[in-house]
């Protein structure tokens, strides 16, 4: 059951990206108690593939939030501009020292390998008490019969 759910994540059933996303949110900060601001900028209709590897970052970067942070708001933020769509997990919290965290304790290797497998890649940006932001970026490859 569970190497199904990993599969066709149960989330992403029947809606697109942005809605699944949106939903989880919505759910994870009446859970979390923690206020989140949903953003969606422009449209894109994206490969089933990108659109589970995103959703996962998605997912581990909230229990990020939830577990490390101690931040008192949070946001998430789906951007598609022109050429790639950005992912973007922020929080007020507590940041930290990048150089300094033990990486793997975070789930930055399995976002990094999700976002590999489907062409993109991860950034974060935080410092102590400055709060985190995780971003996944995944380029959009164009059909050059289409130029899409």
């Amino acid at each position: 059951m569970v190497l199904i759910k990993e599969m066709r994540p149960p989330e992403l059933e029947g809606k697109g990206l942005a809605d699944a996303l949106k939903e989880y949110a919505e759910t994870w900060s009446q859970q979390a108690c923690i206020p989140l601001e949903f953003q969606v900028v422009g449209t894109r209709q994206l490969p089933f593939e990108v659109e589970k590897g995103l959703f996962r970052v998605a997912q581990e970067a909230l229990s990020n939030v939830l577990r490390h942070s101690r931040a008192s708001s949070a946001a998430v933020s789906l951007v598609h501009l022109p050429m790639e769509t950005r992912l973007i997990v922020r929080d007020n919290g507590i940041g930290f020292d990048f150089e300094k965290k033990d990486k793997t304790g975070l789930g930055v290797s399995g976002m990094q390998q999700r976002l590999k497998e489907i062409g993109g890649f991860l950034e974060i940006k935080s410092a102590p008490e400055g709060g985190t932001s995780v971003i996944a970026v995944v380029p959009i490859k164009r059909d050059s019969k289409r130029g899409v």
